[in-house]
């Protein structure tokens, strides 16, 4: 991907460490020592004619950490043939799994995202990004990336439905490329106090600095955001957490829209019984009988 899609410069944002609670959450791709730098590939393919495979290497030039984004900042070489490219890697270290960058860290995510445009240098050149999963923090890095640039061009306000929900509409786009994106509702309401925050600072409003919200470490299973529910504010949605296999979840959507059925056939029924009753209770002449309401 980043040898066929990237600009001569290649930028890649990994917003998961390799090992997380004792779980492996990424696989280690490219080289962090210096003492082993370089990594050899090769692409092979059963529907591609032989000529089309091809294998290179990565090689690690330099590497850094920077606290001001928080991340490890690596200088790599991609090299397939005679053909080489640069390509920047961003580490970030402060997104815990299942959470969202709170303090020091919202401000150095907020840094990695400015840091990583300059290195792209165009917008035409797209950064990489990803975590585990691919939906909860890489839907919200780029939900928030795109919201902020609006901001920062004026687009954001001059919107000319003042009723419409940005966030909502962004996270619903990516939603129709790729699933799950901004997976739970930490993340969902992460966005929505980024932007408020940001547009005040634009604005020259002063507000008291947001708080860190409460979170918990939840099971991959344990109140999934749904897609269903994507219309509701954030704080009318149950806490959730990122998921490792989301196509199991997906069955949990299924079985919430056949208790919704059957609580809706529950409804029907009462209100069929109910209307028999009024007909019971009219006389011959098809007006209601006078009766105590209580």
């Amino acid at each position: 991907m980043i040898y066929h899609e990237a600009g001569e410069v290649a930028v890649l944002v990994m917003l998961t460490q390799t090992v997380e609670s004792g779980k492996e959450k990424c696989a280690q791709y490219f080289p962090q020592d210096m003492e082993n730098p370089t990594f050899e590939f090769s692409s092979h393919s059963t529907t591609e004619p032989p000529a089309a495979h091809f294998s290179g290497s990565v090689t690690l030039l330099n590497t850094t950490y920077d606290e001001s984004i928080r991340s490890h900042v690596s200088e790599l070489e991609l090299r397939v043939g005679s053909n080489t490219k640069t390509v920047w890697h961003f580490l970030f270290a402060g997104w815990s799994d299942y959470g969202t960058p709170e303090g020091p860290d919202r401000d150095a995510l907020l840094n990695l995202m400015t840091a990583t445009a300059e290195k792209a240098k165009s917008f035409s050149n797209p950064r990489i990004v990803h975590c585990s999963a691919g939906v909860g923090r890489t839907g919200t890095f780029i939900a928030l990336d795109h919201l902020l640039r609006q901001l920062q061009s004026g687009q954001l306000l001059k919107e000319d439905d003042n009723s419409a929900d940005a966030v909502f509409n962004t996270v619903n786009r990516l939603r129709e490329q790729r699933m799950l994106m901004v997976y739970n509702a930490f993340q969902y309401q992460f966005i929505y106090d980024v932007l408020k925050e940001q547009t005040q600072i634009k604005l020259g409003i002063q507000s008291a600095p947001i708080e860190p919200r409460p979170q918990k470490i939840a099971k991959p299973d344990d109140g999934m955001f749904k897609p269903e529910l994507v219309a509701l504010s954030p704080a009318d949605i149950g806490s959730a957490a990122e998921p490792d296999d989301p196509e199991s979840e997906n069955n949990e959507v299924k079985d919430v829209g056949r208790s919704k059925e059957s609580k809706g056939d529950k409804e029907n029924d009462d209100n069929d019984k109910a209307d028999d009753d009024d007909d019971d209770n009219k006389d011959d002449d098809g007006e209601a009988e006078d009766e105590d309401e209580s």
